[in-house]
Parts: structure tokens; sequence; C-alpha cells
């Protein structure tokens, strides 16, 4: 819902200004977008353009249920008074919920905002972003068809996660595991048993299935961007001569002139 304006005399003063009338986008049987009136407001000549979209807001909100966080202007709060009053007594919603009454029904509790602590926090964000793409790389079903375990499975995936979020070694990757990431939580790890040692281990293992890590991991972006492999070859020569070179050993030189040319 939203205003929609157009220019009258105002019969007070006489003068050109302002009319307003609250309208609403929405789909006829067509499926085709049409306006239609909600209700003629009339002059609004003492209310600002962002008071009037702060006005058209706070309807919404209250036609919805929804309660502001942000603190408006009396101005603001008696028209959205006067006009959600006049919606519902001339029953131009459909929906009407009192907040005022569900706000009263509520068992609210105040709370020192400077009492409030916070201990073990840790990083989420990009952690479980890592972990979704390796989970669609399948990344997980390739170590685990290659034999590793449940646990080694979801350590290597820890380490490669952290190294990405945190490239660092692994003495580090340690210390940022027991101190920052939340990988453990999401991979259901007991952060006690990650020392540098495992994480050197799992290095090397996962090393030494390189090869099939990088087919893997080619047949699975192609699967999933819709890649076509393609091989594109370059001319990179820019090696010339000018002129006859009879004095140069480089152009006499037959090794020179066959890598070349």
């Amino acid at each position: 819902m939203f205003f929609k304006t157009a220019s009258r005399i105002n019969p007070q003063t006489n003068q050109l200004s302002i009319y307003y009338r609250l309208v609403e986008n929405g789909r006829d049987v067509l499926g085709s977008i049409r306006q239609r009136n909600i209700m003629a407001v009339g002059f609004m000549d003492d209310v600002s353009t962002e008071e009037l979209h702060c006005i058209a807001d706070r309807l919404n909100d209250r036609i919805a249920g929804q309660s502001c966080l942000l603190e408006d202007g009396d101005k603001v709060r008696s028209y959205v008074d006067h006009l959600y009053t006049r919606l519902v007594k001339e029953k131009r919603i459909d929906r009407v919920l009192d907040i005022r009454k569900k706000e009263a029904e509520c068992d609210w509790q105040r709370i020192n905002m400077n009492s409030i602590e916070n201990k073990d926090v840790r990083e989420l964000g990009g952690e479980w972003l890592c972990l979704q793409t390796l989970y669609r790389l399948q990344i997980d079903r390739f170590l685990e068809e290659a034999g590793w375990s449940a646990h080694d499975r979801d350590l290597a995936l820890a380490h490669i996660v952290c190294r990405t979020v945190y490239p660092a070694s692994e003495l580090k990757t340690v210390r940022y595991i027991q101190e920052n990431s939340s990988i453990c939580e999401l991979l259901g790890i007991d952060v006690k048993n990650i020392t540098k040692d495992r994480l050197y281990s799992t290095s090397h293992r996962l090393y030494a299935h390189r090869d099939g890590l990088e087919s893997h991991l080619s047949r699975k972006t192609s699967e999933l961007f819709d890649l076509q492999d393609k091989i594109i070859l370059y001319d990179l020569t820019n090696t010339y001569f000018e002129g006859e070179m009879r004095d140069s050993a480089f152009a006499l030189d037959e090794n020179f002139m066959r890598f070349f040319f």
C-alpha cells in the first residue's frame, strides 16, 4: 500500500495542492498488474516526502501485524492512527490485527544491556559456506570411496575449510580451530582431538590422492556449472629479427632458430 498523488484546488486555501489516495498493486484475472484505490485521504500539506513514505510503511506494518522498532515523530504516529482507524471503520482492509492488544498480552521482561557478556565466540559464516561447497563438490563422498573413515574424512574437511578461511601453517590452524572457528561444531568433531601432527598426516594423505582429486573436481565442476572442456592454443611468439643480421651469432645458430621458428 502506498500513496498516489494528484493536483487539485484545496477548497480551504483556494490554491493548487496535492491530493492523496491510498492505493495498492495487484494482479487481475489475466495476470496484469493493476492499481486498486483503497481510500481517499485528502490534502496533507503539512507532511514532507520523507514523512509520507514513513506513514505508508507504518500502515503496512500495522496491517501485517508487525511492530516497528524505530521511533517515529508525533505527526507520523498521529496520521498512522487516524488512517488506520479509517481503514478499519470503513472496512477497506481484509485483515485487522490489534497489535496493542497482542503486546499487552505478552510477558515483557526488561534486561540490563550492560550485563550481557559473551564467551566462546566463534566464526561461523565462512566455515559454513566452505563446508557446503565441499558437500556440493562431494569431496566427502570421494574420501569415503577412497577408504577414509568417517573421523578421518571429517578431519580432512575441517582442515580444508580452515585452510581456506584462515590460510596458515598447521600449528596456527590448530590454534584457530580451538579459539575462533566453529568447524568442529558443524562437523561434530571433538576439538580436543585436533593436533598439528594429525593435520600434517591429513595433508600427506590428501596429497597422495592429488590426481584423483583433480579429476574428481574437474568432473564435478563441469557437472555443476554445465561447463564444456576446451583447449585453446595461443601463439605467444614475440621474437623476430630485423635486417640481414649477418654478424649475429644468435641468428646463425641453428638450435636457436629451431627453438623459436
